[in-house]
């Protein structure tokens, strides 16, 4: 094997160059942050998506314990779960909120409850009833009878 300079070997002529090394690994590890965020927020909107759809639909009858007068509701919620109620006239008498699937993990006697909310156009809570509750039957006949409760938050905005 023949002795050559230093200078010529092939491992020790490569000058390092740490600070555009250390800037490339920053950017790589910047994109890869970049993407765990976009497709955590991609989740996050496919979730609530979901959550959504397995809701359900507020029919007219369910609108009409919060709107008597109501005569019609529309055919989906907006993209904020809002079911615009209309009256006879197809005026807007407000929209129906409902808690699930948002509150499902948030058990109370022996199950999940979904609370049906009416709000005024003006953001005001009007009204309250109980669409479909996992709790006894005797417990939510209590609170389904309870004026009191049933009424306890009208007058609260949104």
């Amino acid at each position: 094997m023949e002795d050559r300079p230093a200078a010529e070997l092939p491992i020790i002529a490569k000058r390092r160059r740490p600070v555009r090394a250390a800037l490339l690994h920053a950017g790589r590890l910047l994109l890869f942050a970049a993407l765990i965020w976009l497709i955590r927020q991609q989740h996050i909107e496919f979730a609530a998506a979901q959550r959504l759809a397995r809701a359900g639909r507020v029919t007219l009858s369910d609108a009409r314990q919060l709107f008597p007068a109501a005569a019609s509701i529309a055919d989906a919620a907006t993209a904020n779960g809002r079911w615009l109620v209309y009256d006879a006239h197809n005026a807007t008498l407000g929209y129906v909120l409902q808690t699930s699937p948002e509150s499902d993990s948030i058990v109370g006697y022996a199950g999940p409850t979904n609370t049906l909310l009416g709000f005024s156009p003006d953001d005001q809570i009007v009204a309250m009833a109980i669409a479909h509750s996992g709790d006894t039957a005797d417990h939510v006949k209590s609170v389904r009878e309870s004026e009191r409760f049933l009424h306890s938050l009208d007058g609260l905005t949104a």
